[in-house]
């Protein structure tokens, strides 16, 4: 839950638009120059924003072991996360 808040891009102030039924994602409003919209001042500032993307996709995803180094049942599923 945190990391789809931190991903949110109304985080920064930005303007989403509607999901593309091709890519099933929402993507940021942009004007006609290209820039993007912001409707309201977001919690943090657009590079801070961008910062902590690029951090979030520099991370990788951890894999839980168990003690004798196997990957746990739950851990290899992906559902749990450190």
């Amino acid at each position: 839950m945190v990391r789809r808040i931190l991903r949110a891009p109304r985080l920064a102030g930005f303007a989403i638009g509607p999901v593309d039924p091709r890519t099933k994602r929402r993507e940021i409003l942009r004007d006609e120059d290209g820039q993007p919209v912001r409707p309201h001042q977001g919690f943090i500032e657009p590079k801070r924003g961008y910062d902590l993307q690029a951090i979030l996709d520099g991370r990788e995803r951890e894999r839980n072991m168990d003690r004798a180094g196997t990957l746990t049942f739950l851990g290899s599923w992906g559902a749990l996360r450190a």
